[in-house]
């Protein structure tokens, strides 16, 4: 009797283990960049840091994958290898996060950058985006620092973005981040630079990661905080602090160049409609993610009545291609 007890204990455990939500992270930068190692390295602790305190805020186990130059693993074909054997159930958080530096391919008209894995390998963000996105968690969450051009990561020449405090715990940022994390579904995609720009960091990090950082965690002391809303918000606060470095840059050196402000894009698809878009994940393959030659959504199925229109949106939020 004992033992059939037992017996019943161990399987049950294991089942309550298997059912519980997780936030799966993986963290990938090179650390050892002689540039902005160690812009990099902050960003990559502030981002452990973040979301392991939000797994406490929404009482779920955190899964971390860090991959940096420091332990030799940042590779494309070692990230890989991880992402697939992950085990990540459709009720899981994905977080993928990059820093470090980026490129634009300039034969593409993809809008998303291609993230440097080593001196000389870059890899379209769009071969991780795909493989984060076959996982089929319940929400993606992609952020990428890095450049969208043939340039380097800047520099600044004086910290004006940092990460602010942690909040304090209380019910109501609790509420709000299981709300913002666990009652989401679909895909969240940022990157720090639209094609063409750089991106900037800082001692203390990027000012994209600093800001979305921030304004993340501004949000889930508010009111009913929305992924929409803080997307934009990310995207408004980093681009005014770029615009005032480069204010900063040109009062102070008038005869050098100095590149653009930096503009981060995103992609969102939310809602009950994912279901439907994962299962025709190779539409959004084939349509957005490699065909470069006649990318418009016109050439989209439509008259496919199994084919949801929620895709043509996700294309419409700019996901992949550039106009």
């Amino acid at each position: 009797m004992n033992s059939f007890i037992v017996y019943l204990t161990i399987i049950f455990f294991n089942i309550s283990a298997l059912s519980a939500k997780t936030i799966h992270l993986f963290v990938v930068g090179d650390t050892h960049d002689r540039k902005i190692g160690y812009s990099v390295k902050k960003d990559c602790e502030n981002v452990i840091k973040s979301f392991s305190y939000i797994a406490e805020l929404c009482d779920v186990r955190i899964h971390v994958t860090k991959l940096t130059a420091s332990n030799h693993k940042l590779t494309y074909n070692h990230l890989s290898r991880h992402i697939k054997k992950a085990h990540i159930s459709r009720h899981d958080v994905i977080v993928f996060y990059f820093g470090g530096h980026g490129k634009r391919d300039p034969h593409t008209r993809l809008i998303w950058p291609s993230m440097q894995f080593s001196k000389k390998d870059f890899f379209d963000s769009t071969l991780i985006i795909e493989k984060l996105f076959k996982k089929r968690a319940a929400l993606t969450l992609i952020l990428i620092d890095c450049c969208n051009k043939g340039s380097i990561m800047v520099r600044g020449i004086e910290n004006i973005s940092s990460l602010q405090p942690l909040p304090q715990k209380n019910a109501q940022i609790k509420k709000n981040c299981r709300e913002l994390f666990f009652n989401s579904c679909g895909v969240v995609i940022a990157s720090a630079a639209q094609p063409g720009e750089v991106a900037i960091c800082w001692t203390t990090g990027g000012f994209f990661t600093n800001s979305s950082l921030n304004i993340l965690f501004r949000r889930l002391q508010s009111p009913s905080p929305q992924w929409e809303s803080i997307v934009e918000e990310i995207k408004k606060s980093c681009h005014e602090e770029s615009v005032e470095l480069h204010k900063k840059l040109v009062e102070t050196y008038p005869k050098q160049f100095f590149p653009p402000p930096q503009t981060p894009q995103y992609a969102l698809l939310l809602g009950e409609k994912m279901k439907k878009v994962r299962e025709y994940i190779h539409h959004i393959r084939h349509f957005c993610l490699y065909r470069k030659e006649t990318q418009n959504p016109k050439d989209l199925p439509l008259g496919d009545p199994r084919f949801d229109e929620s895709i043509l949106n996700l294309i419409r939020f700019k996901m992949e291609i550039v106009d």
